[in-house]
């Protein structure tokens, strides 16, 4: 859950690069999306987001979901 210190960073054994980046309500409400760079790796600022869970949401250029509460 928020709170995190300003930053989530998003990090993966494989390459990202070109994935997008979503952060959820628990009631599906879209907070923030950000695109990874090509060094594979992204960075989403929570700083001016309220305490509580939270659904991260990654989708590969290869059309892979993969989803995690936080």
């Amino acid at each position: 859950p928020n709170p995190a210190s300003n930053v989530i960073s998003i990090q993966s054994k494989s390459s990202l690069s070109g994935a997008v980046i979503k952060l959820y309500t628990q009631d599906g409400k879209l907070l923030l999306d950000s695109n990874v760079g090509q060094d594979g790796t992204a960075q989403l600022n929570v700083s001016l987001i309220n305490q509580g869970p939270y659904k991260v949401l990654v989708k590969t250029t290869d059309g892979m979901i993969y989803q995690k509460n936080i």
